[in-house]
């Protein structure tokens, strides 16, 4: 539950903070791609196919599992990733996505 204004009026959701549910922590290559994004909209990045798949190849959710000693359950695969607004996140389609923003650094 969040306090969004003076007047106490509340909004709640089960998302707003997953500590350790639905594998939040969990390492996910599509996440790593997200945030690769990100990077490219704003003019951090170049947008590389090599740069891309090394951001995806550091986010192992292999060893996390090694390490937790578990496969994650079917209620722990991750939620469709992406931002409150804006088009859907495709990690295959980064350019088309990346297009769809009326705002960014990022021209194709």
């Amino acid at each position: 539950r969040l306090k969004i204004s003076p007047d106490g009026a509340k909004r709640e959701s089960g998302r707003y903070l997953l500590v350790g549910r639905r594998g939040a922590a969990r390492p996910d290559p599509v996440q790593a791609a997200w945030l690769y994004a990100q990077m490219v909209r704003w003019g951090q990045a170049a947008m590389k196919p090599d740069a891309l798949k090394t951001a995806m190849d550091v986010f192992r959710p292999d060893l996390y599992d090694a390490a937790v000693g578990r496969r994650p359950a079917p209620a722990d695969v991750p939620l469709p990733i992406g931002a409150f607004a804006g088009p859907a996140f495709d990690p295959n389609d980064i350019r088309g996505h990346l297009a769809a923003f009326k705002i960014g650094y990022w021209k194709p």
